[in-house]
């Protein structure tokens, strides 16, 4: 997932969190590297708790436990 947002980020020219990654990586800023793996992780997690919780809530065969 972060390659892709790398290679949108070179493709479209515009700087986001793709060009800086990169950049990390050049440089070897491990900081920069964990923090953005980190986030990534994170946005993962939530976007999944938050599609089973819909799940859940619109689908009658599947209960919470």
């Amino acid at each position: 997932m972060l390659g892709s947002v790398a290679i949108v980020d070179q493709v479209s020219a515009l700087g986001g969190i793709g060009q800086s990654l990169l950049t990390a990586v050049k440089s070897g800023d491990l900081m920069v590297i964990m923090g953005t793996a980190l986030v990534a992780v994170v946005l993962i997690s939530l976007v999944n708790l938050i599609t089973d919780i819909c799940q859940a809530l619109l689908d009658p065969r599947v209960k919470l436990t």
